[in-house]
Protein backbone atom coordinates (compact mmCIF):
# COMPACT_ATOMS: atom_id res chain seq x y z
CA UNK A 1 0.00 0.00 0.00
CA UNK A 2 1.17 3.10 -0.78
CA UNK A 3 1.17 5.99 1.88
CA UNK A 4 -1.00 9.52 0.20
CA UNK A 5 -1.98 12.24 2.46
CA UNK A 6 -5.37 10.92 2.52
CA UNK A 7 -3.91 8.50 4.54
CA UNK A 8 -2.59 10.58 7.08
CA UNK A 9 -4.57 12.73 9.90
CA UNK A 10 -3.37 15.84 12.13
CA UNK A 11 -5.06 15.82 15.42
CA UNK A 12 -5.56 18.42 18.27
CA UNK A 13 -4.49 16.84 21.31
CA UNK A 14 -3.59 19.77 23.71
CA UNK A 15 -2.55 23.27 24.15
CA UNK A 16 0.49 23.68 21.31
CA UNK A 17 0.27 19.75 20.75
CA UNK A 18 -0.66 18.19 17.70
CA UNK A 19 -0.86 13.98 16.74
CA UNK A 20 -0.58 12.34 13.48
CA UNK A 21 -2.44 9.69 13.03
CA UNK A 22 -2.43 7.07 10.13
CA UNK A 23 -5.59 4.94 8.25
CA UNK A 24 -4.88 1.35 8.65
CA UNK A 25 -7.65 -0.67 6.89
CA UNK A 26 -9.86 -3.11 9.10
CA UNK A 27 -11.13 -6.25 7.36
CA UNK A 28 -12.95 -5.60 3.75
CA UNK A 29 -14.82 -2.41 4.47
CA UNK A 30 -13.96 -0.21 7.46
CA UNK A 31 -10.56 1.61 8.34
CA UNK A 32 -9.04 2.92 11.70
CA UNK A 33 -7.20 5.34 12.54
CA UNK A 34 -3.50 4.59 14.87
CA UNK A 35 -1.70 7.12 16.43
CA UNK A 36 1.64 7.24 15.08
CA UNK A 37 4.43 6.44 17.79
CA UNK A 38 7.94 6.57 17.95
CA UNK A 39 10.30 4.78 20.47
CA UNK A 40 13.05 6.10 21.21
CA UNK A 41 15.33 2.43 22.27
CA UNK A 42 14.67 -1.05 22.41
CA UNK A 43 13.70 -1.54 25.71
CA UNK A 44 11.65 2.49 26.18
CA UNK A 45 8.27 3.40 25.86
CA UNK A 46 6.69 4.06 22.57
CA UNK A 47 5.60 8.04 22.41
CA UNK A 48 3.28 9.43 20.38
CA UNK A 49 4.71 11.78 17.13
CA UNK A 50 3.52 15.47 18.66
CA UNK A 51 4.24 18.36 16.89
CA UNK A 52 3.80 22.47 18.72
CA UNK A 53 1.85 23.79 15.55
CA UNK A 54 -0.07 22.73 12.81
CA UNK A 55 2.31 24.06 10.07
CA UNK A 56 4.81 21.75 11.73
CA UNK A 57 3.17 18.93 11.15
CA UNK A 58 1.87 19.61 7.81
CA UNK A 59 5.51 20.25 6.91
CA UNK A 60 6.54 16.71 8.37
CA UNK A 61 3.76 15.07 6.55
CA UNK A 62 4.99 16.94 2.97
CA UNK A 63 8.42 15.88 3.70
CA UNK A 64 7.61 12.16 4.00
CA UNK A 65 4.77 11.95 1.45
CA UNK A 66 6.38 11.49 -2.10
CA UNK A 67 3.80 12.21 -5.33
Amino acid sequence: MKLTKKDLMITYHAENCYRLSMRKKFLLFFNRWITLTYQEAENSKEEPIEFNSFSEAESFINNIIIN
